[in-house]
């Protein structure tokens, strides 16, 4: 561990406990101390909860022979466990149960069983099968197979072994689909759907698994107040054939104690020369030693290390940053061979090298790829010192082993712009621009390059032998590049595509930079590399805590989010229920021609068109009416009189519900004599109440609850708009006082206040006139004083008069009634800002400046 992480990993309290031996340098999860990782537990018990149904689905894996069933203590744990921290189980499989991982959870989506229950449910959902009746017919098919030609099966060889055992059991059951593309496109499809819905919960937990020394490890191997910290990735999957095969672990320490413990490849100790086909020479990139030096190892270039094996595409096709440093490499073995003895190729014959496990890292973007193959066995070279040294202890240089690296660029993204051509292509914005015909082309080199290079026979069999593979790339260039060829090399297809239905391929969980040689190995070496902290039991008892509290908030919000979205969906449910009650049903001819009838009759009434209104009345008013000027209006006028309403619109107003009051709304005044004179309609009837009405057409049929004090009577009087219709009431009191209750105001009244003959309208006319003809003498006695006190005054001097004289304007005219000279200008233009209004909006607006000018007296006589 260099000294600048040291410092950082540094408690905040200083108090750091003495360092140990095995510290010394940077950890690899790899090669540790047989000591050290025979005494790491984990840290924290929430990583235990989570760790709860690894253990279970490890016991149970189908790929071990000795595993048996999760005991009944296990499955109340799994239970118990946070659902996040889980990935969900397959809803389409009988009896699937948790999978311990986003791979596991792939690998079945991939699998026959869950391959033949999407054919089943495609054509009938309520034959689903369990696992264990799919095994049973896997069987019978097997056996099946065996009575048939060896002519039809080699033809059967000729196939993939998955469909073909899928087609042969549903062709047993009588349930073969008729198209044979549409699983594999379904497929795809649920492939993406799962992981786009697990990648929440991937992302929920910590990306390290933190390990501190057991109660019981010996003293030499205690690391007090320190933890180690392994990446999540680097353990493997339960089931898989590199996890251990542990047939019920007493706990999950010891199941991860064995994953460590499997995890360890061993040393190689095989010197490089001259004379052998590996030369053991370190590579010469710079970015690749300076990654390799953060664990302070160096990087071999491993051309020949595997016999027999070549990596080479042809003959000019080795990049320029995949050469080697000879001369350094030479200078450091003079030099090391004049200060040091190298071990004897003796002590290498009696200590062959373990078997070699491998990891590949593929990256593509940005017009860069570059693939990495390296060997997880550490290479280790021992020196031993000569006397003068005084210790003696014999000195380690590890490195690690480069079997294969290639690196291709090709110009594919315009600069500062990001995307490549054929994303921009796919837009429909297809550029003609020499630049965009160049990237075409390079995006169509590129591919054949990285093709190229993954179906060469080396790369297939190193890819083929590795234990992960790595990559970063996006969906779009992913598919079609890296896998799911087309064309001449679909036949064969790429070697990834084994590693993605067996588990082994895997995102990069963490950011990385451009696509080179030196990345893959600083990504190798970010999964590889043992992080170190030093904390002491407060401070980790702190970090649990909160670590709790986090976990509990974010399951509360979930619930939360839950509950929200199931109430969201009851009242979306529940509205669309009510517009489908509300949704009026389909009318007649009839209906539709009687409506009519009734919509013409209305705009009549509300237009005053007396003499139409007539005509029409002559003709419908027995069909319409039954024979009754006050009959009732529909219920489908009366609710759409509410709904023109709104729902802001007080419970108390007043709807009209016969043409009288219809007409006396809209200040019809020659309907409204018409129908009170001609065809005698009752005024005395009261209007409805838009509260009333509400509770008759509420979708429930609910009536609104009664109010504590009665309404008070009201009749069509009230609902005149312009005083012309309400002295058309007026007068109907004073010609036919006998016809109704007029001036009644309880029920059964018309509510008219006063009865209006000619004689009073004569008189109320006259008086008018007298009144105008007053205020027009007064307006000339002012005038005429005026221009007296103004022939009086003194004259002024020209200059003053010229200066104090405002321009004469045109609009400047005399006001004979008195007052100034802008007022006629301000009635003319308060008569045309109303002449749209109607006549309920000027009562308004003169109610409105009515109190303003009480305001401004009342803070007139509080200033006096």
């Amino acid at each position: 561990m260099s000294h600048s992480e040291d410092q950082e990993l540094a408690p905040l309290n200083g108090s750091r406990p003495a360092k140990h031996p095995a510290l010394s340098r940077p950890l690899y999860a790899f090669d540790l101390p047989p000591a050290l990782h025979n005494s790491l537990k984990l840290r924290s018990h929430i990583e235990d909860a989570e760790a709860a149904h690894i253990l279970s689905a490890s016991a149970t894996a189908p790929a071990s022979s000795t595993a048996t069933q999760t005991s009944a203590a296990d499955q109340g744990a799994q239970i118990r466990e946070p659902s996040h921290l889980r990935v969900p189980p397959c809803s389409l499989c009988p009896g699937c149960a948790p999978f311990p991982s986003v791979t596991a959870q792939r690998a079945h989506f991939r699998s026959d069983w869950h391959r033949y229950n999407v054919q089943l449910n495609v054509q009938n959902g309520s034959l689903l099968v369990s696992q264990q009746a799919f095994e049973k017919l896997s069987e019978e098919v097997e056996s099946a197979s065996e009575l048939e030609s060896d002519e039809d099966a080699q033809q059967s060889r000729s196939t993939a072994v998955k469909t073909d055992l899928v087609t042969k059991i549903l062709a047993r059951t009588s349930l073969q689909s008729a198209k044979k593309s549409a699983p594999q496109a379904d497929q795809a499809d649920q492939d993406d759907e799962d992981a786009a819905d697990t990648l929440q919960a991937l992302q929920l937990r910590a990306p390290l698994l933190w390990f501190v020394s057991k109660e019981s490890a010996p003293d030499a191997a205690q690391l007090p107040q320190t933890q180690l910290g392994f990446h999540r990735n680097v353990f493997p999957d339960p089931g898989t054939s590199s996890a251990p095969k542990l047939a019920q672990p007493d706990s999950i320490a010891e199941w991860y104690a064995a994953c460590i413990a499997s995890m360890q490849t061993g040393r190689i100790t095989r010197q490089g020369s001259k004379q052998s086909a590996w030369k053991g020479k370190r590579i010469k990139s710079k970015e690749v030693q300076e990654a390799a030096r953060s664990v302070k190892m160096t990087v071999l270039d491993g051309e020949g290390f595997i016999s027999g094996l070549s990596t080479a595409i042809n003959s000019d096709a080795v990049g320029s940053s995949d050469e080697y440093d000879e001369s350094d490499s030479g200078t450091d073995d003079a030099e090391s061979s004049s200060d040091e003895t190298v071990a004897t190729s003796t002590t290498i014959s009696r200590n062959p090298d373990p078997p070699l496990r491998m990891w590949t890292v593929l990256l593509l973007g940005g017009g860069h790829f570059a693939a990495s193959v390296i060997a997880l066995n550490p290479h280790v070279t021992t020196y031993k010192s000569r006397p003068r040294d005084g210790s003696g202890a014999p000195r380690e240089d590890r490195s690690l082993i480069l079997l294969a690296h290639k690196a291709f660029h090709r110009y594919t993204t315009r600069r500062k712009q990001g995307g490549g051509q054929a994303a921009q292509d796919a837009t429909g914005r297809f550029a003609k621009s020499a630049g965009a015909q160049l990237r075409r082309y390079n995006e169509a080199a590129l591919g054949d390059d990285v093709r190229g290079l993954l179906d060469s026979p080396g790369w297939r069999e190193l890819i083929g032998r590795s234990d992960k593979i790595w990559i970063r790339a996006g969906a779009r260039a992913a598919r079609g590049l890296l896998w799911s060829w087309e064309g001449a090399k679909a036949s064969r297809g790429s070697p990834l595509e084994a590693a993605r239905n067996d588990g082994r391929l895997g995102s990069l969980p963490f950011p990385t930079r451009r696509p080179t040689i030196g990345e893959t190995v600083r990504c190798f070496l970010e999964l590889a590399k043992v992080k170190v902290e030093y904390k002491s039991d407060e401070e980790l008892a702190a970090e649990e805590q909160e670590a709790l509290e986090a976990i509990q908030q974010r399951s509360r919000k979930e619930a939360d989010a839950r509950r929200r979205e199931e109430k969201a969906q009851e009242r979306a449910i529940a509205q669309e229920k009510s517009r489908a009650d509300k949704k009026p049903a389909r009318l007649t001819e009839e209906e539709q021609a009687e409506r009519n009838r009734w919509t013409r009759l209305v705009e009549m009434v509300r237009k005053n068109r007396t003499e139409a209104l007539v005509t029409f009345l002559s003709k419908n008013a027995d069909e319409m009416l039954a024979g009754k000027i006050d009959a009732k209006l529909p219920d489908w006028l009366m609710e759409q009189q509410v709904n023109d309403a709104g729902a802001s619109a007080p419970a108390s107003r007043l709807v009209p519900s016969t043409l009288l009051q219809l007409a006396a709304e809209a200040g019809s005044e020659g309907v409204t004599r018409f129908l009170l004179e001609d065809q005698r309609a009752d005024p005395t009837m009261a209007p409805e109440r838009l509260g009333e009405l509400r509770g008759r057409f509420a979708a429930d049929g609910s009536t609104p609850a009664a109010g504590g004090e009665e309404m008070a009577h009201r009749a069509a009087y009230d609902l005149c708009s312009t005083k012309e219709v309400r002295n058309v009431f007026r007068r109907m009191m004073a010609e036919h006082a006998d016809w109704h209750d007029w001036a009644g105001m309880g029920s059964g009244g018309a509510r008219v206040p006063s009865a209006l003959t000619d004689e009073m309208q004569e008189h109320q006319t006259a008086k008018q006139k007298d009144r105008r003809a007053a205020m027009r003498e007064k307006a000339r006695e002012r005038a005429s004083k005026a221009a007296d006190k103004a022939a009086a005054a003194p004259e002024p001097p020209a200059e003053e008069v010229f200066a104090e004289t405002p321009p004469a304007t045109s609009h400047q005219t005399t006001n004979r009634l008195g007052g100034k000279g802008a007022a006629p200008r301000a009635l003319l233009q308060q008569r045309d800002e109303q002449q749209g209004l109607t006549p309920e909006m000027r009562a308004r607006i003169e109610r409105e400046k009515r109190a303003r000018a009480a305001e401004e007296r009342m803070k007139a006589l509080m200033n006096k």
